[in-house]
């Protein structure tokens, strides 16, 4: 596969980013981007371990590989633990001892041991998400591809995801893909905004937030100078834009106010 000349440039700004010391790196990304994402990442965001294991055998880099898709099949029959059990059994964890002590710590890494016995199609859509987090754990992977990982869970499960991934042993690379801000910043030294099939920035959260400064406030009423504008549960408006109007009042911006106004630059709508 050839990559373009606007592409190279892409990868080479994610091997930049890649090659530091963090173990985490986001992606914040529009509808578009998919597509870049899945051929970047496979080919190019870590190449220290994916460019390693592309040398060895297509099951070496499975081994190696812990990966959640954003949507994540099942086969409604299999109880909670048998799936595990067989995805172990794909990662090739052969031996069923080790296999059953796999499957029990990623059980109990998430929070589903007293649903071990309990057939997926009677599991709340939470709890798949957390059984998908749990079969990309299996085996300790070097290198773990979360798409969406917390899509679907309530905030205190959302806590202990975030407190998951900071305790993981071995310090994997990670690579999350994720339109949840909050959880970028709270997790991730490193975030790749992907707009429109391109990167508009890389960097770390604090810088994303930095690019806002100045232009994000509050006001009583709707400014409709401001490029988007939104009222809050104090019930004020929040206004982002070029150029804040005189005596604003000005707000420390966010990772979020830093992504919404890359992306109206980009023109996505």
């Amino acid at each position: 596969m050839r990559l373009g000349a606007e592409e190279r440039d892409d990868a080479a700004l994610l091997r930049g980013v890649a090659r530091g010391d963090e173990e985490a790196l986001a992606a914040l990304y529009d509808r578009h981007a998919g597509w870049l994402t899945v051929r970047l990442t496979r080919r190019w965001a870590m190449p220290d371990v994916v460019d390693h294991a592309m040398q060895d055998t297509f099951l070496a880099l499975w081994r190696r590989l812990g990966y959640l898709p954003q949507e994540l099949g099942y086969h409604r029959h299999f109880t909670v633990a048998g799936f595990l059990d067989y995805v172990a059994i794909l990662k090739e964890i052969t031996n069923r001892r080790r296999r059953a002590e796999e499957v029990a710590r990623v059980l109990a890494a998430i929070g589903l041991e007293r649903r071990a016995r309990t057939r997926i199609r009677a599991l709340s859509g939470g709890m798949r998400q957390r059984l998908g987090i749990a079969q990309a754990l299996l085996g300790r992977p070097d290198l773990l591809i979360l798409d969406e990982p917390t899509a679907g869970l309530d905030p205190e499960q959302r806590l202990r995801f975030r407190e998951l991934l900071s305790d993981l042993p071995g310090d994997p690379v990670i690579v999350l893909s994720t339109h949840q801000a909050d959880d970028i910043a709270a997790i991730c030294p490193q975030v790749v905004v992907l707009l429109q099939g391109r990167i508009r920035f890389a960097g770390t959260p604090a810088e994303l937030a930095a690019t806002a400064a100045g232009r994000v406030w509050t006001a009583d009423e709707r400014d409709t100078r401001a490029h988007l504008s939104w009222r809050g549960g104090d019930n004020r408006w929040r206004h982002i834009g070029d150029a804040h109007p005189a005596g604003a009042e000005l707000v420390a911006p966010t990772v979020e106010d830093g992504y919404l106004l890359r992306s109206h630059a980009a023109g996505v709508r």
